[in-house]
C-alpha cells in the first residue's frame, strides 16, 4: 500500500481506537498496539498491495470497537477482561442455555467457553486473538459456543468406550507424528477429513434428520410430524447416527491416519473441546453433492 493510504488509515485508526476507549475505558491498550494489529487484520486478508478502495471498504466494515476489546484480551489484560465478563457473561450464559439440553450443561458450557477463550491456544496466543472483527463479537461467540454444543450432543453420546477397546499399546510414533502435525498446523486439516468423511458415510435420511434437530433446531416430535414417523423411531435414528459418526471418525483416525488409542483420544477431546470445529459444515456439504447441486462449504 501506498503512504498515503497508509496515513489514512492511520487517521482511521486513530478514530477507531477513541471509539473503543469511550465504549470499553482505558483497559490498559495502547494505541500504537490496536493500530498495528488492524495492519496485520487488513494485511491477513487482502495481502500487502490491496488497492486503497478496497482497504478503506475492509475496514469500514469492521467491528473496530469490539476488535479494541479483544486485542486487549489477547495481551492478558486484567482491564480488558473484566471488561469481556462486564459486557459478555450474561450473554455467553444465555446463549449457553439457549443451545443445551440443561442446566447444568448449560453452566459447564459458559464455563468451558470462558476458559478456552483465555487459555492459549498451541501458538502460545489467547484463543481470543482469533477473533478479527469481520462480524460482531456477539456474532462470533454464539457461532462458537453452537458449533461446541452440536459436536458435543453429536459424539459425545456414547462416551469414548471403542477406544478402550482398542489395543492398550502405546503408538509413541503415531504420538510424535500427530503433534508434529499440530507444530506444522495440520491437525486442522486431518479433522475436517475425518468430518468430511464422517458425514459422507451417512445416508441422505440420516443426514436430513441431523440437520433438521441440529441445523433448524426442531424438536424430536416436529421432526417425526414431518417425516411420517413415531417420535422414538426419530430418537433411535439419532443416537444410531451419532455412533455410526463416532465409528467412523475413529475408524478414519486409525487405519488412514494409522494413530494409536492415546493420540485418536486425543483428536476426539479437541473435536469435542475446540468450539471452531463444526460438523454441521460437512454435514451441508454433503448433502448438497448427494443432491446433485453445487458443492459448497459456506455455513
Amino acid at each position: 500500500m501506498s503512504s498515503a493510504p497508509a496515513m489514512t488509515l492511520s487517521s482511521l485508526a486513530a478514530q477507531a481506537y477513541k471509539d473503543g476507549y469511550a465504549s470499553h475505558g482505558d483497559i490498559d491498550l495502547q494505541p500504537e498496539r490496536f493500530e498495528n494489529q488492524l495492519w496485520v487484520t487488513i494485511e491477513k486478508h487482502l495481502g500487502l498491495n490491496a488497492p486503497a478502495a478496497t482497504t478503506f471498504s475492509f475496514f469500514s466494515s469492521l467491528h473496530t470497537i469490539d476488535l479494541y476489546l479483544t486485542i486487549g484480551c489477547s495481551q492478558s489484560s486484567d482491564r480488558a477482561w473484566a471488561r469481556f465478563v462486564t459486557a459478555y457473561q450474561r450473554y455467553i450464559d444465555k446463549v449457553a442455555r439457549f443451545v443445551s439440553p440443561t442446566s447444568d450443561t448449560a453452566r459447564d458450557l459458559a464455563s468451558d467457553v470462558m476458559a478456552d477463550l483465555f487459555m492459549p491456544d498451541r501458538s502460545g496466543r489467547s484463543r481470543i486473538a482469533s477473533f478479527d472483527g469481520q462480524q460482531s463479537l456477539a456474532t462470533w461467540l454464539r457461532v462458537l459456543m453452537s458449533n461446541r454444543a452440536t459436536n458435543l450432543r453429536m459424539l459425545k453420546g456414547n462416551t469414548y468406550q471403542p477406544i478402550e477397546r482398542l489395543s492398550d499399546v502405546a503408538d509413541v510414533a503415531a504420538i510424535t507424528r500427530m503433534e508434529a502435525a499440530l507444530n506444522a498446523s495440520m491437525y486442522e486439516a486431518i479433522l475436517e477429513d475425518c468430518f468430511e468423511l464422517a458425514s459422507e458415510s451417512l445416508t441422505d435420511r440420516e443426514r436430513l434428520i441431523l440437520l433438521l434437530r441440529y441445523d433448524d433446531r426442531l424438536r424430536i416430535f416436529e421432526i417425526a410430524r414431518a417425516l411420517g414417523v413415531h417420535p422414538s423411531g426419530i430418537t433411535r435414528q439419532l443416537q444410531n447416527t451419532h455412533l455410526k459418526l463416532q465409528k467412523k471418525i475413529i475408524s478414519v483416525l486409525t487405519l488412514k491416519y494409522h494413530l494409536g488409542p492415546a493420540a485418536i483420544k486425543e483428536c476426539l477431546v479437541d473435536l469435542l473441546e475446540n468450539p471452531a470445529h463444526s460438523l454441521l459444515v460437512f454435514l451441508k456439504a454433503s448433502a448438497l453433492r448427494n443432491s446433485g447441486q453445487p458443492d459448497s462449504k459456506q455455513g
